[in-house]
């Protein structure tokens, strides 16, 4: 293509409606490429590139399965189907368990729960924010209990729940639809706008974990490195895999990393390619580690003006220690990351989370897989 200085060129694409398919996204992705070689910059080099999304990935397919059976006990929800068992919490509504064909998906019993809060990055210091919302940050770890707890057998099986937090003033509904292959999807449902005190909110999403014998990630989303709703273009859409050991990136301070963002799905799986699947309804973004956000997370305050001494000591490099576990996060949205500035300025207005505009709805499926070749068959 040839292009001059300042000049605007229309590109046409023979046959382009051809390839936008029902059931396939099709992505159009330029490249500006060093013409000569310089002194500093090789023949062939890409200098600039963007991604065009010509349309959406196709929708998880529904489970055509019959509800799975449900027992209700006085302490617990337990719920079968073909090859696989669920257990719910009733004091807390969380899944503590998910076991199929003899699989256990749960790490001792840290099933979903909502969280708000993520490992500050230095930007977020240069903001104060880690302090100023700090309250967030309480909420996530807070002990939950389970208002309004539901459960309906019938045409289908539904376990619903609302949680309570009343030190930020906000509520999460969330519901489990369970079918009798596995599937499970889960709608949440969270609503900040009566709180009138906090600006900000670092992440809307859910946390669970994850036995260590799950080593493998694929998704389709942007990567394949970390990216941010506020830096994510140069990240393009596509499929990719990855050991969950090497989804970091150790900064010198220990601090939030390697998030994605506009996935459609994220399939974790051990060495034999037998894991889960989690489809997004739309999209979502994840984060899924070895290494836990509290071993990389430098507390509330960067202690600046503290006298020499004084100060806690901060997590560097040598704080990421891999754990015999996978945090895992499958959020609605987090902050952006900021810093426009260099340090300190918060992100643009797009990419922030105010309470006060945030009633939101987001659901995902959770299907088992035998294997990672299955997983397009889930797709319509």
């Amino acid at each position: 293509i040839k292009a001059g200085s300042q000049e605007t060129v229309t590109v046409t694409i023979p046959n382009l409606a051809k390839h936008v398919q029902n059931g396939v996204q099709t992505t159009v992705n330029f490249y500006a490429k060093q013409k000569e070689e310089t002194r500093l910059i090789p023949t062939g080099w890409i200098v600039a590139k963007d991604q065009f999304v010509l349309n959406d990935y196709p929708a998880a397919k529904l489970s055509n399965s019959k509800p799975a059976q449900l027992v209700d006990d006085a302490k617990i929800i337990t719920v079968k189907g073909k090859n696989f068992t669920a257990i719910f919490d009733k004091t807390s509504g969380i899944m503590t368990s998910y076991r199929y064909k003899g699989t256990e998906y749960i790490s001792e019993g840290f099933g979903f729960r909502p969280f708000f809060w993520r490992a500050p990055v230095e930007n977020d210091y240069g903001a104060r924010t880690p302090m100023r919302l700090k309250a967030w940050e309480t909420a996530s770890y807070q002990e939950l209990k389970a208002e309004n707890l539901k459960i309906a057998s019938g045409e289908e099986t539904v376990i619903s729940c609302q949680y309570l937090y009343p030190e930020v003033n906000a509520t999460w509904n969330i519901s489990y639809t369970i079918y009798n292959d596995g599937r499970i999807k889960v709608e949440n449902h969270f609503d900040a706008t009566k709180n009138s005190e906090l600006p900000l909110i670092f992440r809307v999403g859910m946390r669970a974990q994850m036995p260590g014998n799950f080593v493998n990630a694929e998704y389709y989303g942007r990567g394949p490195f970390g990216n941010y709703c506020d830096r994510k273009t140069a990240a393009f859409i596509d499929r990719y895999r990855s050991p969950i050991i090497d989804m970091v990136d150790k900064y010198v301070l220990a601090q939030e990393n390697a998030h994605h963002v506009d996935a459609s799905w994220l399939a974790i799986t051990d060495r034999k390619g037998k894991g889960v699947l989690f489809a997004a309804d739309d999209t979502f973004e994840f984060n899924v580690s070895n290494y836990l956000l509290e071993t990389i997370s430098n507390g509330p305050d960067w202690h600046n003006d503290a006298p020499r001494g004084t100060a806690p000591e901060k997590k560097h490099v040598n704080a990421y220690k891999a754990s015999d576990k996978v945090d895992l996060f499958i959020d609605y949205k987090m902050q952006g990351v900021g810093g426009n500035n260099s340090w300190g300025r918060l992100p643009e207005e797009p990419y922030l989370i105010v309470p006060k505009n945030t009633d939101v709805w987001y659901s995902f499926s959770i299907i088992p897989i035998d294997n990672v070749s299955k997983i397009d068959a889930c797709f319509k």
